[in-house]
């Protein structure tokens, strides 16, 4: 009996395509397609070209999962989101893929479905690309997101401070947020920004209770290591400037 004999025969409940220890990629595709696609064409799709290169793009990926019910999945699929496809069909068009044995690179599928960044993020999908992105594309993706995920917990941790720590502790985190490593500011000038920012931590603060606070926030921050403050006697009056040398912990 050939391979392809045996999988003709084999019965429904029987693996076929991938291995059972499969890369992630056969293990994710089938469930980020039927996301897309749904998003794209609602519970049914559409009977023209475009819907047959969905189906077939999603039964490609079924048969080669390594599930265990494969061959009902699929024909679930098919019942569900082609219904087009009538029931004495389907057991052909499973064949057809199952004969394939089509791979598609993560490239390849992109370019070939038009998939958008935006359709990438929304939908939740790992394993394709979008269409014509590169590896520098890709690379300047990650790091813009783990900035954006950095800048969103410091704006977190600004609104909902941790309740735990003491003021000077979680209002010195608050003015770290507001300064650049490296840059050299004066104390009059970060009350200034905190009262045009409305900083949550210095909220109900004003006048001399502001400058008092600032002041017992920096010193934690340099008690801290994360501060430098310099005074500048030059002057008639001295004039303070704070250095933020490290991110704040």
């Amino acid at each position: 009996m050939t391979a392809a004999t045996a999988r003709r025969t084999a019965p429904s409940n029987v693996t076929f395509g991938a291995k059972r220890d499969t890369h992630d990629v056969a293990r994710l595709r089938p469930a980020e397609l039927r996301r897309l696609f749904r998003r794209r064409h609602g519970r049914t799709y559409p009977f023209d070209d475009v819907g047959l290169r969905a189906r077939d793009v999603v039964l490609d990926h079924i048969v080669q999962s390594g599930a265990v019910d494969a061959s009902q999945q699929a024909t679930t699929f098919l019942a569900e989101c082609c219904p087009w496809t009538v029931a004495d069909e389907r057991p052909a068009v499973i064949r057809q893929a199952i004969q394939r044995r089509k791979f598609w690179d993560k490239s390849e599928l992109g370019n070939l479905l038009g998939l958008t960044w935006e359709e990438r993020d929304a939908c939740r999908i790992t394993t394709i690309r979008p269409a014509g992105a590169t590896d520098a594309d890709m690379a300047d993706r990650r790091r813009l997101k783990g900035k954006l995920a950095k800048q969103e917990k410091r704006r977190m941790e600004t609104l909902h401070p941790n309740e735990d720590l003491p003021k000077p502790a979680i209002r010195a985190h608050a003015i770290a947020a507001i300064l650049r490593i490296g840059e050299r500011c004066a104390v009059s000038a970060i009350c200034e920004e905190l009262k045009r920012t409305r900083q949550i931590p210095f909220a109900h603060l004003e006048g001399k209770a502001l400058t008092t606070a600032v002041h017992k926030a920096i010193d934690y921050g340099i008690e801290h290591g994360f501060f430098l403050k310099v005074v500048d006697r030059a002057g008639r009056i001295p004039v303070a400037t704070i250095t933020k040398i490290v991110n704040a912990r």
